[in-house]
C-alpha cells in the first residue's frame, strides 16, 4: 500500500512499535512485539518488495557453525523453512523461495501490516524521542518505539544517531581491523591472485600483471585496480568490504534459465582483462586441467540447496564480489544507491558472458562449455522490483554499511573471548556463531622479488580475513548495549543489524541467525518500553528475556535467564532448561 503524499503533521498511522526493514530480524521483532499484545507495523525499506531481506533474497547457504547457538524465534524460522521444504529439520540451508514463504505466512499469521515504501525521508523528535517516520513517498508512522531493521541503517541515521563507515585502525581490541595490505594472516590471501606453485619460495607467487600494457607502468592500471599512497599497515580507512548478489542457480535443464548470449548492458571486455589474465596464470601452470573442479577451486563457491539449486558466492580472485564497488553504498542517497545496485548486477552479469560466450583465446573450451551448464533458477524471484528482471535475486549483498557508534561498542576481542571470560556487558540479547569475516574492499599493486632477484608486480585484491571466533562451543555474545545508542542522542530507537561493533567484530556478528535473535529481543525491549514509556536504555533485562516469546512446539531461547551468567556455554546450559514462556 502506498499513500499518496501528505504533510508531515497530517494522516498519521499510530503504532506502539514501529519496524523500518522487511529483513528477516525485522520480521522476528515485529512477531515478538505482537505476542506481546502491542500494535506494530513493518515499514519496507527502500528497495524491498518482499519479506525476509537476504534469507528470501539469495542468500541460502546459512553461515552458521554451531546450531546450538540459536532457539526462539531464529530457530524455529529455520524449522518452518525445513518442513516448506519437507527435509529434515538439522538444515541451515535452504532454497530462498521458501524462506520467502515462511516470511509471508508469519506476517499472516501475527496479522502484522506491512507497508512497502521508497525509503526513509526524515523523522519527527520531541527531546531525544523519535515521534513518527516519514517516507519518502509521504507515508507518515507514529510510535512510541522504532526499530530499525533495515541493512544500511537509514532510520538510525535519520534519528540523530552516531553512526561510522568503514574500518577503524587495528589496535589490541581489534587485531585485524584497519588496512591490510599484503597481509597474509587470517587467509589474507584466500580469494586472491594466489596459487600454490612448486619452488614459490624461489620462484615467488603466480600472478597477474596489473598494467593495461603487461610490464609497462605508464600505460596505466587495469580497470578496478586502486591506486595511492599506500597507508600504514593497520590504519583506519573508509573501505567497505565488497558485495555481490547470492545467485540461485542450477544445472537442471528442467529448472535452468539461459543466461543471455549477448552482451549484457554495458559490457567492456577491458574490464575482465585480469579475469582472461588469471585464467591464462592458471592455465600455463595447469591448474584447471578439470573444468568442473576449476569452477569450485577458483571462482565460485557452491552451497548446495537440494533439488540441484545452489546458492553461488563470491570465490577466488576474480568472482561475484564486485571489489569497490560498495564504498560509496552506505551514505549514498536512493538514486546513487540505485546506479550502485545495478552497477554490481552488470558486473556479474558480464563475468558469466564473459566466461560462456565471449570470444577471448585465454578461455578454454572445456571451462566454457562448464560455465555454460549454469543458469538462473526458474523457481525463484517471478516478482521483481520495476527496475528488475525476472530470476534475478531480489536483494544485493549489504555485508555491511553504516555502524551506529556508542560507547559499548562491540570488539574483536570480544567475539573472541574465552567461555570463562566475564563479558563487557553481560546483558546478552543474541548470540554469534561463525567466524569475523570480511571480504576484500579493494584491489591494489603487490610489488615484491623472488630469491633469484627477479621483481615481480601483480594485482591483489585487500582486505579479506577469516579467523575464528567463540569460546570452545565457536559461540558468542552479542549485548543489549550494542543495539542502543547514547540516550542523549535517542532514547527509543534501537539498530539490530547496523548496530555498535567494530569492522572486526561486525565480521561476525552480521549474520541472519543472529540478526533474527537479536530482531526477536529487541521486539521485546520495544514492547516493555512502549508499555512503560520508558527509555529504551532502561528496559529490564530480566523482564526482556523472560517476555521472549516462543512458539508452540519451538525450540526455547538460548539466551539466559537473569543478566548473571559468565559464559555463553553456561547460558546455554540455562536455558535449555526453561519453561515456554508465553506473554
Amino acid at each position: 500500500m502506498l499513500a499518496s503524499k501528505a504533510s508531515f503533521a497530517q494522516q498519521r498511522q499510530n503504532y506502539d512499535v514501529v519496524v523500518y526493514g522487511m529483513t528477516s530480524g525485522g520480521i522476528t521483532a515485529a512477531v515478538q512485539a505482537s505476542a506481546m499484545g502491542k500494535s506494530v507495523v513493518i515499514v519496507g525499506g527502500w528497495r524491498e518488495r518482499h519479506p525476509g531481506g537476504m534469507m528470501s533474497g539469495g542468500l541460502g547457504g546459512t553461515d552458521v557453525e554451531s546450531g546450538e547457538a540459536f532457539g526462539g524465534l531464529s530457530r524455529y524460522v529455520i524449522s518452518r523453512i525445513n518442513a516448506a521444504a519437507k527435509v529434515a529439520d538439522d538444515r541451515y540451508s535452504f532454497e530462498p523461495r521458501f524462506a520467502q514463504s515462511v516470511f509471508e505466512d508469519l506476517l499472516r499469521d501475527y496479522d502484522i501490516p506491512v507497508f512497502r515504501s521508497r525509503g526513509a525521508l526524515r523523522t519527527a523528535k520531541t527531546a531525544s524521542r523519535v515521534t513518527a517516520l516519514e517516507t519518502v513517498d509521504g507515508q507518515v508512522f507514529s510510535g512510541r518505539v522504532f526499530i530499525d531493521a533495515s541493512y544500511e541503517g537509514d532510520l538510525m541515521a535519520l534519528s540523530g544517531i552516531s553512526t561510522t563507515v568503514g574500518r577503524e585502525p587495528q589496535d589490541g581490541d581489534n587485531v585485524l581491523n584497519g588496512f591490510r595490505g599484503t597481509r597474509m594472516d587470517a587467509l589474507g590471501s584466500n580469494h586472491n591472485f594466489y596459487s600454490y606453485r612448486r619452488f614459490e619460495k624461489v620462484l615467488g607467487k603466480l600472478g597477474v600483471d596489473p598494467y593495461v600494457v603487461p610490464g609497462t607502468p605508464g600505460s596505466g592500471l587495469l580497470y578496478g585496480i586502486r591506486r595511492y599512497p599506500s597507508p600504514e599497515l593497520g590504519a583506519g580507512d573508509k573501505a567497505v568490504q565488497a558485495y555481490n548478489f547470492r545467485m540461485t542457480m542450477t544445472k537442471d535443464a528442467a529448472r535452468r534459465v539461459a543466461l543471455p548470449s549477448r552482451p549484457p548492458e554495458g559490457f567492456d571486455p577491458t574490464r575482465y582483462e585480469m579475469l582472461f589474465r588469471w585464467i591464462n596464470t592458471l592455465n600455463e601452470h595447469e591448474q584447471i586441467t578439470d573444468a568442473n573442479a576449476a569452477i569450485k577451486s577458483y571462482f565460485l563457491l557452491h552451497s548446495d540447496l537440494g533439488n540441484g539449486v545452489f546458492d553461488i558466492n563470491n570465490f577466488g580472485a576474480v568472482s561475484t564480489d564486485f571489489i569497490g564497488g560498495s564504498w560509496g553504498y552506505p551514505q549514498a542517497d536512493y538514486s546513487a544507491r540505485e546506479q550502485i545496485w545495478k552497477a554490481h548486477e552488470r558486473w556479474i552479469r558480464g563475468l558469466f558472458y564473459a566466461l560462456q560466450y565471449h570470444k577471448d583465446a585465454r578461455v578454454p573450451q572445456p571451462l566454457r562449455e562448464a560455465f555454460l551448464e549454469y543458469g538462473l533458477d526458474e523457481m525463484h524471484y517471478t516478482d521483481p522490483h520495476e527496475n528488475d528482471q525476472r530470476f534475478w535475486p531480489y536483494q544485493l549483498y549489504v555485508r555491511e554499511a553504516r555502524r551506529m557508534v556508542n560507547d559499548n561498542q562491540v570488539t574483536g576481542r570480544d567475539v573472541t573471548a574465552s567461555d570463562d571470560t566475564q563479558p563487557q556487558d553481560t546483558r546478552t540479547i543474541s548470540t554469534g556463531s561463525y567466524n569475523r569475516d570480511s571480504h576484500h574492499t579493494q584491489r591494489i599493486i603487490r610489488s615484491g622479488a623472488n630469491l633469484l632477484g627477479m621483481t615481480e608486480t601483480s594485482v591483489w585484491n585487500e582486505g579479506n580475513f577469516e579467523a575464528p571466533s567463540g569460546g570452545a562451543d565457536k559461540i558468542f555474545t552479542i549485548p543489549f548495549s550494542s543495539i542502543v545508542p547514547r540516550r542523549f542522542e535517542c532514547s527509543n530507537v534501537m539498530s539490530i543489524f547496523a548496530l555498535s561493533a567494530t569492522h572486526e567484530a561486525f565480521g561476525a556478528i552480521r549474520m541472519e541467525m543472529s540478526l533474527m535473535q537479536a530482531g526477536q529481543s529487541a521486539g521485546a525491549a520495544a514492547a516493555l518500553a512502549a508499555g512503560s514509556m520508558a527509555d529504551i536504555q532502561d528496559v529490564p533485562y530480566d523482564e526482556l528475556v523472560t517476555s521472549l516469546y516462543v512458539p508452540k512446539g519451538a525450540k526455547p531461547s538460548v539466551l539466559p535467564r537473569f543478566a548473571a551468567a559468565r559464559s555463553v556455554a553456561a547460558n546455554l546450559k540455562t536455558s535449555r532448561t526453561g519453561e515456554q514462556i508465553l506473554p
